[in-house]
Order: structure tokens, then sequence, then C-alpha cells
């Protein structure tokens, strides 16, 4: 008879040679009467281990604990005393988990047979929730599930399910938000402000009439903050709470102004891009908007190097980036006239020393009178009675930064105003009252086509001074072209002022007018002297000067010219009057009086030493030689 023995050994020496079985290879392990059939590949120590059918009871083994035991062997196996669930299977009392050599099994104990072997059937299953509900007692109501295996009885009452409160549940509700229906079982939100809440919740009519009447109108003096980076409420009553926005501000005004009203304007981190537009009725109050810092000073000293100078000791926070505008004058400011004037940016500030971008070769003296602004904005259009634009720095770009249309009495300071192709300063249908209203202000046009300073049937009031200006254009002073300074049907007096062409412009210092006078008496700057005026031109007498600082020159007395009975003496043809020209008063004479209706001097007393004189190119034009 044939015997097959199978390799075997004890579980040290198995353990300690660990060999690779071949495949179907049987091994026994004489130590706990295990073996393992190998695989042509894994060691013994990999390969899985069998036991000839026997199982070993262990002992009982709670399964809330959430694991199983560690180290089993096969054929091992626990009887659960404690209820749980591990790795995802839930455990009975009275479970098995036996471990096949592999992984843990469960044998399911929950399933009993009737004794009752006449009626045998099938129980539940043991379920924890299905016990915990089975042991509610209590009044009628929905079960609900509070933790894991455990329910009670919710008692409260509650609304049938329906479409139009199911549609309401899904609306997002914030601060003064309103609820409306926009169709059926579909709402939305619109705003409820405050403003509206103080109208609604008026009982009579005639409480509505006295609370849109408060509305309507200030009620005090106040002061209204823009800040780009604000986060708070954003109803512009401090700089926390501030307006992001300078149209949001203004916006916020009521349309009668009875007060001082002055709306203060943070530099941003990047400029205000709004073109922004002030429209009320201002009464007996005013419109201010300002930017919160400016700076209007003369240079306390000369720099440590050129291109440097020392600030007034009381003008602080001035930062690299800021806006300069220096002009220099043989003496105070408002009483003689500046001899250069430049418009730079601030690179850096040590203490009190300011040094320059640009302008980096001059030194500078206390002759040096400087207007520092910060805050930025694309453009303003004023159409507001008694408004005023202070200390910003007005960059259009391709636009026009400064627009004041059809009010009385505004005012533009202590500014800086910038555009590439457009008129820079555009002043129409206005009429200027106050001393020094436009005053201390920078303006740049790049443009050959458009003057930097405009006025359309703007007039300003006799003995007025708008002054301290420093304009800088590429404007033409022929052509289609419009001179630095503008005017159309205009009475415009400037004074102490410096203008000048850009680097590469057609005419340095050209002003260009049509049925205007511009009356500049003493101390105006103009570096070439090329003026150019159009047919139509009045004369107004020059105003004597200058006067004391601060002051408006004395006018000197309007003289009557009287025209020629004859503006020709008997020469030439006799006929009608040609375009552009009046009639003489004899009646048979044809020639006109253009010597009346087409001169227009810039200043005869100008500090310059101007000097009228007719074209010989074309009738009318007149052509100032000033000199310097």
């Amino acid at each position: 008879m044939t015997k097959i023995q199978h390799r075997r050994d004890n579980a040290t020496n198995w353990a300690s040679v660990n060999p690779v079985l071949g495949q179907g290879e049987l091994a026994y392990n004489t130590t706990d009467g295990s073996f393992r059939i190998g695989d042509g590949t894994n060691h013994w120590s990999a390969l899985a281990e069998y036991q000839y059918g026997a199982i070993h009871y262990m002992g009982v083994w709670n399964a809330s604990g959430g694991s199983y035991p560690s180290d089993p062997e096969q054929g091992q196996y626990y009887v659960i005393s404690v209820a749980g669930t591990i790795s995802g299977t839930v455990f009975g009392v009275d479970d098995w988990i036996v471990y096949n050599g592999l992984a843990w099994n469960k044998v399911n104990n929950q399933v009993y047979a009737s004794t009752d072997h006449a009626h045998s059937s099938l129980y539940q299953p043991l379920d924890a929730d299905l016990t915990s509900i089975a042991e509610l007692t209590g009044s009628n109501g929905l079960l609900k599930k509070t933790a894991e295996n455990t329910w009670t009885i919710d008692t409260n009452t509650y609304q049938p399910l329906d479409a139009t409160l199911t549609a309401l549940a899904g609306v997002t509700v914030t601060a003064d938000k309103l609820i409306y229906g926009t169709g059926s079982d579909t709402f939305s939100t619109t705003g409820f402000t405050a403003a509206a809440r103080t109208l609604l919740d008026d009982t009579t009519v005639a409480a509505m009439r006295t609370t849109l009447a408060a509305a309507s109108s200030t009620v005090a003096t106040q002061k209204i903050y823009v800040d780009k980076a604000a986060t708070g409420t954003g109803d512009g009553t401090s700089w926390a709470n501030a307006f992001t926005t300078i149209q949001a501000a203004i916006n916020s005004l009521p349309a009668i102004i009875n007060h001082a009203v002055t709306i203060l304007i943070r530099k941003g981190a990047t400029p205000y891009a709004e073109n922004v537009t002030v429209q009320r009725t201002v009464s007996a109050g005013s419109i201010t908007i300002q930017g919160e810092y400016y700076w209007n000073n003369r240079v306390a000293s000369a720099g440590s190097g050129a291109g440097k100078f020392n600030l007034n000791a009381t003008d602080t926070g001035i930062a690299a980036g800021d806006k300069i505008l220096l002009m220099k004058y043989t003496g105070a400011l408002g009483s003689s006239r500046p001899d250069d004037a430049f418009i730079d940016t601030v690179a850096s500030v040590n203490g009190t020393e300011v040094a320059l971008t640009t302008r980096t070769s001059d030194t500078f003296t206390t002759s040096w009178q400087y207007v520092i602004v910060r805050t930025e904005i694309k453009g303003l259009t004023i159409k507001s009675n008694n408004t005023t634009i202070l200390g910003l720095y007005l960059n259009g770009g391709t636009t026009t930064p400064a627009t004041i249309d059809g009010v009385f009495n505004p005012q533009l300071q202590c500014c800086i105003c910038e555009s590439t192709t457009n008129a820079t300063i555009f002043i129409k249908n206005s009429q200027i009252q106050t001393d020094y209203a436009i005053n201390c202000v920078g303006v740049v046009c790049g443009a050959s086509t458009s003057g930097a300073l405009m006025f359309s049937s703007t007039n300003a009031g006799y003995g007025v001074l708008i002054s301290n200006l420093a304009i800088f254009s590429g404007a033409q002073n022929s052509g289609s072209g419009r001179g630095h300074i503008y005017g159309y049907s205009s009475v415009i007096p400037i004074y102490y002022s410096f203008i000048k062409g850009l680097s590469g412009g057609t005419a340095d210092g050209a002003r260009r007018v049509y049925r205007t006078a511009i009356r500049p008496g003493a101390g105006c700057r103009d570096p070439r002297g090329n003026h150019r005026y159009r047919r139509g031109a009045r004369r107004v007498p020059p105003l004597r000067g200058p006067a004391p600082c601060g002051g408006a020159p004395r006018a000197r007395r309007r003289q009557r010219r009287r025209a020629p009975r004859h503006a020709h003496q008997g020469r030439g043809r006799r006929g009608r009057p040609g375009p552009g020209r009046s009639a003489c008063r004899r009646r048979a004479c044809g020639r006109s009086r253009q010597r009346v209706r087409w001169s227009l001097a810039w200043s005869s007393c100008c500090s310059l030493g101007c000097s009228w004189a007719p074209s010989s190119r074309a009738p009318g034009h007149g052509i100032c030689g000033a000199s310097g």
C-alpha cells in the first residue's frame, strides 16, 4: 500500500525558512494543525492559513466599541454581548463573529423559530430603531428621530404643504428688503429703505406731506464722506461708513440745498473712474466737492539738491504720487505775475523735503507757490449753483474732466485738471460772481484742436478776478484749432496767470476768441505772445493794475468811441456793407466801421507791453506782439 506524506514542520521552522511552496503544494504545520497551499510565487508567511474544520470559542465581545478583536487566528469566534456596529456591519446580542483566516464574518442569530410548532413562522429581526419606536408611549403625533436609534413623538401642529408658502420660504430676505409677487406663487425682493418707511408709517395725508417736504431739502449743515475702501454701512456719515462712489454721495442729497454741504473724497488705491454729475437746486446753501487732502502754500526753503524743496511746516501728510502745481511769482500771490509754472508728480517725501519726478534740475526758493492734490477722479459736470470744486486732480483722459453748465457762481480752486484730446475745463452759459472763483488751478490739454480753458456764453462780474492759472496746451492759433483760452460770446477777466504751449505745440501762448472780451489787466505771463482773434470780437477797455495783494485792479473808465462820419473819408465805391460789417451812418456810404467792431486788445497796459494792431492778412484779425 502506497503512503503519501505532505511537507510538514513546526511553526518555528516554517517561519524561519519561509519557503516558496510550489503551485498546489500542501504544507502542514505540526504546531497548530493548520496547513497552507502554495501558489508557486508567495512565501510561506504570505499564504492563507487553513484549519481542518475546527472552530474555537474565544468568549464574548462588546460590539459597541466599533472594532474587531486584534490578532485573530483562523477558526476563532466570539459571541456578541453588547450590540453595535463594526466597519459598517450591525451586530445584535448573541450574533457571532467568526474569523475565516482572511476576514471576520457575521453569524446572524437574530432569527428564531417559533416554539409553537403548530404556528411556526419567522420573527422580525432585532432592530434598534424599531425597538426604540416600540417603546414609545404618549399622545398621538409624528415620529421624530432625535439621534441614532432614538425616536420621540412630536406633538407639534404643522402647516399643510402649500405652494405659496413653499415659494415664500425660498426667498432670501436681507436688511431693507421687501417681498413682492412676480407671478403665480413666485416672489422676489426690492429695496425698502429707512426713508421709505418714514413715509409709510405716517397715518394721514398731512403727515405724509410734512415728511416729503422735510426729505426734499436739507435741514442742517452737512458733511458726507466718500472712500472706495470703506466697508461699513455706506451711508456717508463717517469715514468708516463712507459711500464708495462719488455719485452715490451726490444722489443722497435732497433736491433742494438750503445749507452748506461738503462732500469729502478720500484717495483710493485706484482713481475714481466716474463721470459725476451734480444737479440740485441750491437756494440759500452751497455744495463743495473736496479732496480729503490738499495743500496750497509757499515753498519754505530750497531742498538739499536740485528738484527738491521744503514744505511749509504746517503742511503734513503729503506722499509720493500726489500731483503738484508749482508757480513762480516775483511778488506776493495775487499781486504779481508768475514767471514760470509747471505740473509734476511728487516722487518722494523725506521729512519736510519733497522731491519731484520730472523737474529734477530746478532750484526752488520762496518765490514758488505750490498746490498739491491727492484725490484723483475722472470727471465732474456741475449743473448746480454755488458749487465749488476744491483740491482735486481731475484727469479726464480723452474726455473733458471739468464741465460747468448753466449755473450761477461756480468755483474751481486749488485743482489740477488734465485731458489729452478734449477741452479740459469747459464753462458755458454761466455767471461767475465771486472774486477768485477760479484760482490756483493747473490746466493741461494735449490736444491740437481743442482749447484747454473754454468759455461759451459765460460772463464774469465787473471787478471779479479769475487768476493764478497755469495753462499748458498744444492747441493751435489758426485754422480749425482753438487757442489755449477759447471764448465764445463771453467776458472773461484773467489775471496773474501763466500760459504756455506744450512741448511740440504749434503756438505757445495762443488764445482764440469769438465775440469775446478778455481783460487780463496786470500780470499775465505769455512766453511767446501769440494771440489770435476772430471776426466779431469786441474791444473792452483794459483794467488798470497792479492792485494790492488779493484785490481787483481799478477799472479804467470806459471811453466811448465814436465812429467817423465817413470811415473811408470819401474813398472807395458805394455799395452795401460786406459780411460782418456795419454800415456807415451816412446812408449813401457802404464802408463798414470795422475798426470799432473788429478790434480787440489783450491789454495795452499789460505788463508784457503788448500793443495791438490790425492784421494785414484779413479784416478784423488783431495780433498782439508781446515781447518776452
